[in-house]
């Protein structure tokens, strides 16, 4: 499929002639990530896989409704297209069943006005922002499952997609070098040295190459089976599909009610539980990672006090334990002052200091100026939202491209006052762990 087969920029935004339609029926329980990828491989494009933590999943497949923002402020262009959109709505089945009816899929690059990424050969078939209407969509909890058809028009299942075998992983490369990774780290201490900056979080790539295609759904059953504790996901867009399993929440929201998180400092897991414990204690003992992740934690309450009538945040961070690698995480409940707020809570957190830093704008324009590669959406923010204008996005960590025999991995860290480069380069190796581990043999 050429590169311009890419819904056109210039003409991607559809709007409804007429009130949506939806029409729901509870169907028999399928398997999700063999729907994703059967669907990704007929339509080529608009494919997505949700499954959090909870058991629930979402599996939306081609585009009923397609808006691509303009520049500048993407979410409240979201919002506003979503809200004329959805006025109206007819929904047509079981009333009550969980997230079904319209709901829109959303995903936004992490810098939407790097430029670099439309010249990318991973990234030039993702736009800086998108939202889809699936034409078809599946949605499956507590071990029921309901069909949504949106748009009015039948959408048959696609057809089975033909097995992928498992590629033998073939080389890797980091990119940059250790060398170059240490000459960015002291940059910007440098930078913040002179205050320019409080924390810029620097992320780097890993180009890992195979004998033959990679297989999403591989990748995406390992992943599924060894982070049940992340929001695993999958976009397909074209012939590249953008997965991962991240542990950070951006924003939820169910009428009022607002949750959020802040995810920042972190150590690898012990080989024993008394190393596991004496590296959590260390970890929140660590002058530098307790100060890298009271910057999030404030950052993050600071941009829901606007829109929310209270915000809560917990006293102290917890140990956020995954397979790999332990967080510092503290939680943050609100209370939205209006429902259906969730766009404009993003638009106000997206990106955090997490994954951007502080200063906001000073971070990204080092970041920009720093990584040789765009991050396109690694970093960004996906999520869906319903009809009544609720729902959830996630940070897109723990990430990576799949192109054919390609996978372009990322991961990155906090630099803040004291960091020393080699501790941030072994910090990104654990997280590079698990999309390397699901890569498949030999690329650990």
């Amino acid at each position: 499929m050429p590169d311009d087969d890419m819904t056109a920029r210039s003409t991607a935004v559809q709007a409804a002639a007429s009130p949506l339609r939806s029409t729901v029926a509870e169907v028999a329980p399928s398997d999700p990530v063999r729907e994703f990828v059967d669907g990704w491989a007929a339509a080529g494009r608009a494919f997505l896989l949700w499954r959090p933590a909870d058991g629930f999943a979402l599996v939306g497949g081609g585009a009923a409704l397609t808006y691509l923002p303009p520049a500048g402020r993407p979410f409240a262009a979201v919002d506003a297209w979503w809200a004329a959109t959805r006025a109206g709505c007819q929904i047509d089945g079981p009333a009550g069943a969980p997230a079904t009816g319209p709901l829109l899929f959303s995903g936004v690059a992490f810098d939407p006005a790097d430029a670099r990424s439309a010249a990318d050969p991973y990234w030039r078939r993702f736009p800086p922002s998108a939202a889809v209407l699936p034409a078809r969509m599946t949605t499956l909890r507590g071990g029921r499952a309901w069909l949504t058809l949106n748009g009015g028009a039948d959408a048959p299942p696609p057809p089975p997609a033909a097995p992928v075998r498992a590629p033998a992983i073939t080389g890797a490369t980091d990119l940059p070098q250790a060398a170059g990774w240490s000459r960015r780290v002291r940059a910007l201490t440098d930078a913040i040295a002179r205050g320019e900056a409080e924390k810029v979080v620097l992320a780097r790539c890993k180009r890992v190459v195979a004998d033959g295609p990679f297989s999403a759904e591989a990748v995406l059953r390992r992943l599924a089976q060894d982070h049940c504790a992340s929001t695993v996901f999958a976009v397909g867009w074209g012939d590249r599909c953008f997965l991962g399993a991240t542990p950070e929440l951006l924003v939820a929201t169910r009428g009022t009610a607002v949750r959020s998180a802040s995810l920042a400092g972190s150590r690898p897991r012990g080989r024993t539980p008394a190393e596991d414990g004496a590296l959590a204690a260390e970890l929140l003992a660590s002058d530098k990672d307790r100060r890298e992740h009271a910057l999030v934690v404030n950052a993050v309450a600071a941009a829901l006090r606007p829109l929310c009538r209270r915000v809560d945040v917990a006293d102290a961070p917890a140990i956020l334990a995954l397979p790999n690698v332990q967080h510092l995480l503290t939680p943050v409940v609100a209370e939205a002052g209006a429902p259906g707020a969730l766009l404009a809570l993003a638009e106000r957190l997206h990106p955090t200091p997490a994954v951007g830093g502080v200063p906001r704008p000073a971070a990204v324009a080092a970041i920009r100026r720093l990584e040789a590669r765009p991050r396109g959406w690694y970093a960004g923010t996906l999520g869906w939202v319903d009809a009544a204008g609720d729902g959830e996005f996630v940070v897109a960590l723990r990430s990576g491209i799949l192109r054919g025999p390609t996978a372009l991995l990322y991961a990155g860290c906090g630099v803040v006052a004291g960091s020393d480069p080699e501790r941030e380069y072994a910090e990104t190796e654990v997280k590079f762990a698990p999309l390397l581990a699901a890569l498949g043999p030999g690329a650990v």
